[in-house]
């Protein structure tokens, strides 16, 4: 855990390259397991990040598709949100995606969002996109996201100012979905 540790993208670009040259885990005989890392989990939360670690996390999860890593409150922006979306489909198997306070707009959500509502990919069942300013704009690309993808079962949008031109739109995509038992519009 090196969160909230005020970390630049020169640590967490070094991090990412380190994590993703990490030796496979070893069964009892000693033999490689294919698609392991010793490392498991990074917790990175509320430090410095920009798009440029961004970057360097999508390289990584090309090696190290299980890596579970918390990148919440960093300044990652548009562009940070664009690198991931990149690789999420490809190399993504976890069901949970937190893009909490990471400061993207509409913009950088649109190329998320078409990932998650691409007919292939269906391991998301928990989004947590809250505090950023996504605006009706990112509730309309959200809209899409709940009429397509069928997986999706809690999804927090608390604080992405929304309006209520947006929370329409939202409401009116559920009536194509069966499966999102939770949204969290809180402030």
């Amino acid at each position: 855990d090196v969160g909230d540790n005020a970390l630049t993208d020169r640590s967490g670009v070094s991090l990412f390259a380190a994590l993703a040259r990490s030796p496979p885990v070893r069964d009892g005989l000693g033999v490689k397991i294919e698609g392991t890392h010793v490392i498991q989990r990074v917790m990175l939360y509320k430090n410095d990040f920009s798009h440029q670690t961004m970057q360097a996390w999508g390289k990584c999860m090309k090696r190290h598709g299980t890596l579970m890593v918390d990148m919440t409150d960093n300044p990652v922006g548009d562009h940070g949100i664009e690198s991931i979306s990149k690789v999420l489909r490809k190399y993504w198997s976890h069901e949970r995606l937190d893009m909490r306070g990471m400061g993207y707009s509409a913009a950088g959500l649109r190329p998320l969002t078409l990932v998650l509502a691409s007919g292939s990919w269906r391991t998301i069942t928990s989004l947590y996109l809250s505090g950023n300013a996504l605006g009706v704009m990112g509730a309309t690309h959200l809209a899409l996201v709940i009429e397509k993808n069928l997986s999706l079962m809690e999804l927090d949008v608390s604080g992405c100012q929304l309006g209520d031109e947006g929370v329409r739109q939202m409401f009116k995509a559920l009536e194509q979905n069966e499966r999102l038992e939770y949204i969290d519009l809180g402030d």
